[in-house]
């Protein structure tokens, strides 16, 4: 069955994905696309992916999906592909038996494209398309991204991450040089019509029956969204442990600050200034444990310290860049 996805919100379309994975009896194909956001993969760490700063500023939300693999810049220039198989009726199992199908969708307008590696597609050396794949009770479920006509500076700034202040056994993704397909087509198109040929392609390669979801199916679409993919829990939290370790500038000269943190919680905390009060910073170092490693109860930690007794801080958004 073809599944074509009107909505844009991240959320809804990553719980629609795991919705049908528990649900489908046949073979299913999605295409859909998403408003700008960052997905990332299961066992990443959400903040060694993404500049926090500027996705916060930029009302970027970042999400983490079911699959492994990297993470991704999501917009409305990209477009996006899901098979779902069951185990009794899958006879594809590699990256290159699904993916193969895409590939001649993109030569047959005139993209010169190819498998790059295990999971990528890619033009001249650059990537177009990453795919990633998880299995559940037998179920397959292969999704990909088509990079279309995305905006490769915010793609670029939003994932401009500092893996380096993080020590972690989470998986990395692995930055390359990206294109946008629209350049290289035969005939110039809009994405919504490029993501409708391709729906239309895969429906005559395939033979699959579209069909929509059922309101009972939305309603349950919709409360995982709410429950999981909406969730610093699951998006942030989720994080492998890890250990988070930076040097700056903050009042009065150098910091260093380290902090181990699991399921999203500071559970040890140390900072070093030569020029601090060591009463100063071991009361900072006691409010930090058991708070959640994101700004906003950062900053609280922060300016409860009282700005009476340490001026030097501010509002407390000029130390909150040590702690992130």
């Amino acid at each position: 069955m073809g599944l074509w996805q009107d909505e844009t919100d991240p959320a809804w379309n990553l719980a629609t994905e795991e919705y049908l994975l528990g649900h489908v009896e046949e073979p299913c194909f999605l295409v859909w696309r998403n408003d700008k956001a960052v997905v990332i993969g299961r066992n990443q760490n959400a903040l060694a992916e993404v500049h926090k700063t500027f996705v916060d500023r930029n009302g970027i939300p970042v999400l983490r999906r079911l699959s492994g693999g990297g993470a991704v810049f999501h917009d409305l220039g990209n477009v996006n592909f899901t098979y779902i198989e069951p185990q009794r009726v899958s006879r594809r199992r590699s990256y290159g038996d699904f993916m193969s199908p895409v590939l001649d969708f993109l030569r047959h307008m005139g993209v010169p494209a190819w498998m790059d590696a295990r999971s990528d597609l890619a033009v001249h050396g650059r990537k177009i398309s990453g795919n990633a794949q998880c299995r559940r009770g037998g179920t397959i479920l292969h999704h990909g991204t088509l990079l279309f006509d995305t905006d490769l500076d915010l793609l670029r700034a939003a994932l401009h991450a500092s893996p380096s202040c993080y020590k972690d056994k989470a998986v990395r993704s692995v930055r390359r040089p990206v294109t946008n397909i629209r350049r290289f087509l035969n005939d110039d198109m809009a994405p919504e019509r490029f993501a409708e040929r391709l729906m239309a392609y895969m429906q005559r390669l395939l033979g699959f029956r579209r069909v929509a979801l059922t309101d009972e199916d939305r309603q349950a679409v919709s409360e995982l969204a709410r429950t999981k993919y909406r969730t610093w829990e699951w998006n942030y939290a989720a994080s492998p442990p890890y250990r988070f370790e930076k040097y700056g500038d903050g009042p009065h000269g150098p910091w260093r600050v380290c902090l181990d943190v699991v399921r999203g919680v500071i559970q040890k905390a140390h900072v070093e200034s030569p020029t601090w009060p060591d009463g100063r910073k071991r009361r900072l170092e006691r409010d930090l444990l058991e708070c959640p490693h994101e700004p906003a109860s950062i900053l609280a930690v922060i300016r409860s310290q009282g700005e009476t007794a340490w001026p030097e801080l501010g509002n407390g958004e000029g130390l909150l860049d040590l702690f992130l």
